[in-house]
C-alpha cells in the first residue's frame, strides 16, 4: 500500500498562507470567476426578452462566456503556481501567451465533454428501466456527482500539470495525472470531497464565501498537483534500477 504523498490538513493550512498573503489578487479572480457568467446569462436573458431573435445568438455568447471564464480560471491556476514557487503574483499573470492558455482550453474542455456525455448516458438509461420516478432521480443525482467526483479525483491535476510542464502533449499530461492519482486515489477523493464541502458551505450569504473559497481550493489542488508528480517522479527513478538490476541478474 503507498504511502500518502500529502497531508490535506497541511495542504488546506499552507493553502490558506498563500491566500492570506495574496488577498487581494486572488479575491478579484475569484470575483469575476462569479460574476462573468452572471452578467452574461442576464444580458442573454434581457436581450432575449426584448428582442426574441436574440435567441439564436445564445451559442455565440455562451462560448464567450466560457472563453472568458475559462481564462478566468487560467489566471488563477497561475497565481497558485507562483504562490507555490514563493512568489508574489502580480496582475502581469493576467498576460499570457496563445499557445498555453489554448492548451488549457482545451484540457478542461475534454473533461468537461467526457463529464456530460456519461452524465447524459446514465440520465436517460435510468428512467428507461426504472421509469420517471423519484427513485430513479435519486440514482441519477447520485451517480452524477459520483461520476464528477470519480473524474476531479484523477484528473484535477491537468489544469496545474498543462501550464507547469508547458512542453507535455495534451495526451500525455492525462496519461500523467492518471499515474499519480491512481496510486493515491483514496487522499484525492477525501481532497476531493472536501473541496465540494466547502463549495457548499461558501455559497452561504449569497455565495460570498466562494471569494475565499475558490482561491484557497486552488493553492491546495495545485499544491498537491506538485506533491504527487515530486512522488511520481521518485517512484519512477527507484524503480530504474530495480529493472535495471532486474535485467542484469
Amino acid at each position: 500500500m503507498p504511502t500518502n504523498a500529502f497531508d490535506i490538513k497541511e495542504v488546506f493550512t499552507s493553502a490558506w498562507e498563500g491566500f492570506t498573503k495574496n488577498a487581494v489578487l486572488l479575491v478579484v479572480l475569484s470575483l469575476a470567476s462569479l460574476v462573468v457568467p452572471l452578467v452574461f446569462y442576464g444580458f442573454l436573458m434581457l436581450f432575449a426578452m426584448v428582442i426574441p431573435i436574440f435567441i439564436f445568438l445564445f451559442p455565440i455568447f455562451i462560448l464567450i462566456e466560457a472563453a472568458l471564464t475559462f481564462y478566468i480560471l487560467f489566471c488563477l491556476a497561475k497565481a497558485s503556481l507562483a504562490i507555490l514557487k514563493g512568489e508574489t503574483p502580480s496582475w502581469e499573470i493576467l498576460k499570457t501567451d496563445f499557445i498555453p492558455l489554448l492548451k488549457f482550453f482545451a484540457v478542461l474542455l475534454i473533461i468537461a465533454i467526457a463529464a456530460v456525455i456519461v452524465s447524459t448516458g446514465v440520465t436517460f438509461i435510468f428512467p428507461l428501466i426504472l421509469g420517471v420516478n423519484a427513485a430513479s432521480m435519486f440514482i441519477v443525482t447520485l451517480l452524477m456527482l459520483t461520476i464528477t467526483i470519480v473524474i476531479m479525483t484523477f484528473f484535477f491535476p491537468v489544469q496545474f500539470m498543462i501550464i507547469d510542464k508547458q512542453d507535455i502533449s495534451i495526451i500525455d499530461v492525462f496519461t500523467k495525472s492518471w499515474n499519480m492519482t491512481f496510486p493515491q486515489a483514496v487522499q484525492c477523493a477525501i481532497f476531493i470531497l472536501i473541496c465540494y464541502a466547502l463549495i457548499i458551505i461558501g455559497m452561504i450569504l449569497l455565495g460570498l464565501g466562494l471569494l475565499v473559497v475558490i482561491p484557497v481550493v486552488y493553492i491546495a489542488g495545485a499544491i498537491i498537483y506538485k506533491k504527487l508528480y515530486d512522488a511520481s517522479a521518485i517512484a519512477a527513478a527507484t524503480a530504474k534500477p530495480a529493472e535495471t538490476d532486474t535485467a542484469m541478474k
